[in-house]
């Protein structure tokens, strides 16, 4: 009887987990690469959920690759990425900008841990 009951709380603990982890939310982040600083993340928008977060994140991508600044191409690389280069041609050592978005949960921070 006592280890029914255990395996009964330990069961309900386990559920009781997994939907706290199913109703956290999702951030939409944006990765900055210049080739010259550190990359950088910066936080766009919090969701509800992950298929929201990834709506937003694929309309983010479009807007991007459809819209770059003047004197400057952009390209969508893959399904979260897009490169903004020059528009003068290929250089050597020109600057060249990579934009990722990664959606992920809120208990995630893709710069890593806090120091203490």
């Amino acid at each position: 009887m006592i280890r029914l009951a255990t395996l009964l709380v330990a069961f309900c603990l386990l559920t009781l987990a997994a939907t706290a982890h199913a109703e956290c939310a999702w951030v939409l982040w944006e990765q900055t690469n210049t080739g010259l600083a550190p990359l950088a993340w910066k936080i766009l928008r919090v969701s509800a959920d992950m298929t929201s977060c990834e709506a937003v994140k694929a309309r983010t991508v479009e807007v991007a690759a459809a819209s770059p600044p003047t004197g400057y191409a952009r390209e969508r690389l893959g399904d979260s990425t897009v490169m903004e280069t020059p528009r003068v041609g290929l250089l050597i050592g020109a600057p060249s900008t990579t934009l990722q978005y990664s959606c992920l949960p809120d208990t995630v921070d893709p710069r890593g841990p806090k120091g203490k």
